[in-house]
């Protein structure tokens, strides 16, 4: 950062600026702005280029057709942020286009005159204005400009909120108050691989990788073979052998088949 050394200055030891001071203090402010616009245009994804106008906001067009009706706005171009006034315009074989204004502040100031009795306007107003012309002919087409895409807290989820949202298009997240309020709360899921079921009555304790805060939720659960063989069975689940980390499937197989078995599962709050 660009910053004067004043700790020697006293009443005694004065400090009489030069040109390049004053050219120095003005870099220093632009170089800042210029650092922060850069961090919300890369940080936004975008590429940066001097070349190309940012806008920081505003500069939207409400107009249609042929009729533009540009809000006042800012950007950056170059390095530098400017201000940009709103603008109506109406296109007749040209496009809106952007152009680097300048004009002066004359309260109290402009003109100046140097201690030669020479005088000039000194207090230069920068601003990008938005006009006709030839697409192509000045620093950037109106629909070159490059907006960026900022968020605001009512377009995001914020973690930690605590407040449910409810999802209203098929695009929409849903966070997870929504999701218990609707009563589909997914509290553990698993692929649990049993192999060969022997003949007679057999238990499978299957573990939830998980403890539940209790043991009061239902479960869903498919049987697979993995080989075409006969596997005739029956099956149900043990509720009074459910606990917060595991739940019992009891199974009796038809037949004396080779097979080659595993549960899909997933288990829900009732």
């Amino acid at each position: 950062m660009r910053i004067l050394d004043v700790s020697a200055i006293s009443d005694s030891k004065q400090f009489f600026p030069k040109q390049g001071t004053l050219q120095f203090l003005q870099d220093a402010y632009k170089e800042q702005l210029n650092n922060i616009a850069q961090s919300l245009i890369q940080g936004l994804g975008n590429t940066y280029s001097p070349s190309t106008i940012y806008v920081l906001w505003g500069c939207v067009n409400s107009g249609s057709g042929s009729t533009y009706n540009i809000s006042a706005g800012a950007v950056l171009f170059n390095g530098e942020v400017f201000s940009v006034p709103a603008v109506n315009l109406t296109a007749s074989g040209n496009v809106p286009v952007a152009n680097i204004s300048v004009t002066q502040y004359t309260t109290n100031a402009d003109p100046i005159t140097y201690s030669d009795a020479t005088t000039a306007n000194i207090h230069n107003i920068r601003t990008i204005t938005i006009g006709l012309g030839a697409s192509g002919s000045t620093i950037s087409d109106y629909s070159a400009f490059v907006f960026l895409q900022f968020v605001t807290p009512s377009q995001v989820l914020i973690k930690g909120s605590t407040t449910a949202f409810t999802p209203s298009i098929a695009t929409d997240p849903a966070t997870k108050g929504y999701v218990d309020n609707s009563g589909i709360n997914i509290l553990a899921k698993g692929y649990t691989h049993i192999g060969d079921v022997f003949s007679g009555l057999q238990h499978y304790d299957v573990a939830l990788g998980t403890t539940l805060p209790s043991a009061d939720y239902k479960i869903f659960l498919t049987i697979v073979n993995n080989n075409n063989n006969d596997a005739r069975m029956t099956w149900f689940i043990d509720a009074t052998n459910q606990t917060a980390t595991s739940f019992r499937v009891v199974i009796a197989e038809a037949t004396s088949a080779i097979d080659d078995i595993y549960f899909d599962w997933f288990v829900i709050a009732r």
